[in-house]
């Protein structure tokens, strides 16, 4: 009326448009200012070529200008009304109009769409790294979606929408996030993440950063630290392939004293204390060994070898 409209927004999803052109309004992220939907709307969500966007920020690259026509989903924590004032669009886009506004669809412990950002770090220096693969898998539906990190370094960025089932993601859901390189020498460790109700809230999961490592070209077992040692050591090694790993230690007459079963691990270098094989003096009965020498034999898929330490007591 009098180029005042108004946008409602209840609790959890919504599907908006807008009605007049407000002159506040000229980017996505400029809908995070209005009274509202700021502190009520983490993000926007809105398709743009095809494929579904995502703003949280001015400086997001999908931040793109508005114009008439198009829709926005916003995932509100609250009951709020929205006033806009303007002029009527001139250059609409795909629509004779703007799309009609809907009132929130309550989905409970679910949400119909979940939008999910994250990074890949160098393990040293900690900068972010582009041109990975990024596979987001949903362990508890088993459905998985791909997003890359961009040549701009920033963070890759992933939009999963349901609104047939309406569960893109139930609270207590399991993600297992993993990356591929196009450089065979650089791995990612994958890692789990558990959907919360506040990220079904939100519908939107900023996740833990992944961190990249180098893959060594060959599988090796190195030299136990300390040694000599009392009572207990670390052992390094490194894996050039994914494998089973076991550790087993002998005496001096080949008794076996001890076996560690160390599991599967993926290619990696394990060297420093929080990853290599620890041995804290003891046999398989829980008794502590005697001082003398000993030798460790590391077994990964087809690769075996065997070196020596010596307690010192």
């Amino acid at each position: 009326t009098d180029g005042t409209s108004t946008i409602t927004l209840h609790p959890e999803f919504n599907v908006v448009g807008l009605p007049v052109r407000d002159s506040r309004i000229n980017r996505v992220s400029d809908l995070l200012t209005l009274d509202g939907i700021k502190d009520n709307v983490h993000a926007i969500i809105f398709i743009n070529n095809g494929e579904f966007q995502l703003v949280t920020q001015p400086t997001d690259p999908s931040n793109i200008p508005i114009v008439g026509g198009q829709a926005f989903m916003l995932y509100a924590q609250r009951t709020e009304t929205v006033t806009i004032s303007g002029e009527g669009w001139t250059n609409i886009s795909g629509t004779a109009a703007a799309p009609p506004m809907l009132t929130g669809i309550q989905v409970g412990n679910t949400t119909p769409v979940l939008a999910l950002s994250g990074s890949i770090v160098d393990e040293e220096t900690g900068k972010r790294i582009d041109s990975f693969r990024v596979t987001i898998k949903n362990l508890s539906t088993g459905k998985a979606a791909t997003a890359v990190t961009g040549s701009d370094k920033t963070d890759y960025r992933h939009i999963i929408v349901d609104i047939e089932t309406e569960r893109a993601a139930m609270v207590g859901d399991i993600l297992e996030i993993s990356a591929q390189s196009p450089d065979p020498f650089i791995g990612v460790q994958p890692l789990r993440y558990t959907v919360t109700a506040k990220d079904v809230k939100r519908s939107l999961i900023q996740l833990p950063a992944l961190v990249v490592y180098e893959i060594p070209m060959e599988t090796a077992l190195l030299h136990n630290y300390p040694n000599p040692f009392n009572p207990e050591t670390w052992i390094p090694y490194r894996l050039a392939e994914d494998a089973f790993v076991t550790l087993t230690i002998y005496d001096t007459v080949g008794q076996v004293v001890r076996t560690l079963d160390v599991g599967h691990r993926i290619a990696s270098a394990y060297e420093s204390r929080s990853q290599a094989i620890y041995w804290d003096g003891r046999n398989g009965l829980g008794e502590q060994v005697a001082s003398g020498v000993y030798f460790y034999t590391l077994t990964a898929g087809d690769y075996s070898a065997a070196r020596r330490m010596v307690i010192l007591k």
